[in-house]
């Protein structure tokens, strides 16, 4: 069924005429509507443009959980454990530090990791009544040397080792673990680090 009205592409860089009727009422609108917003789009970054769609102002604090840098050939990544859940965080540490990423991984090689730096592990992020069910558990070799520490307890005591455990029970249990733990998982219990990198 053919139409008798006829649809006119504006060229590149025109301005486009918005009829009237097309324009949207005040009420339904947070800020003032452009009629050049289709030329503009293209040139605004995401974060921008769902701002001013929804008439947000922009948040002073940075919400990033996750953050990658090059530096001298070698790959740091930098993770906030406030803003991503404990597990999920490990899971991807544990990759990055064995290097499981890189076309060139082999599993008897603890050189082919990259370096992954831990910020705020005393503001560790857990989902459910992980903080106050979740038990760490270790033997002193002695009898009746089961020694027994609730999460939210390790969290106030010492909270790099909340962490460590994630990470280190998610690696092969073999003599390559120590080394790939020591040489590129660093923690800081704060959100500051003097890493140059």
């Amino acid at each position: 069924m053919k139409s008798d009205k006829k649809y006119t592409v504006p060229k590149q860089g025109q301005p486009l005429v918005v009829p009237e009727r097309f324009k949207p009422k005040p009420e339904y609108t947070q800020l003032k509507f452009d009629p050049n917003i289709r030329h503009r789009v293209m040139e605004m970054p995401n974060h921008l443009l769902y701002r001013y769609i929804q008439g947000v102002k922009p948040k002073k604090e940075p919400e990033s959980a996750y953050v990658a840098v090059h530096h001298k050939g070698q790959t740091w990544h930098l993770f906030n454990a406030e803003k991503i859940p404990l597990g999920r965080m490990a899971e991807m540490i544990a990759i990055f530090i064995r290097g499981k990423h890189k076309p060139t991984y082999e599993k008897n090689r603890f050189d082919l990791g990259d370096k992954c730096v831990v910020v705020n592990a005393s503001k560790v992020k857990t989902t459910g009544e992980k903080m106050n069910q979740k038990l760490y558990r270790h033997y002193t070799g002695y009898p009746g040397g089961l020694k027994e520490v609730l999460m939210k307890d390790l969290v106030e005591k010492d909270p790099e080792q909340v962490v460590f455990r994630a990470v280190k029970g998610m690696l092969p249990k073999n003599t390559i673990r120590g080394i790939l733990l020591e040489r590129n998982l660093i923690i800081h219990e704060g959100p500051y680090h003097e890493h140059i990198a």
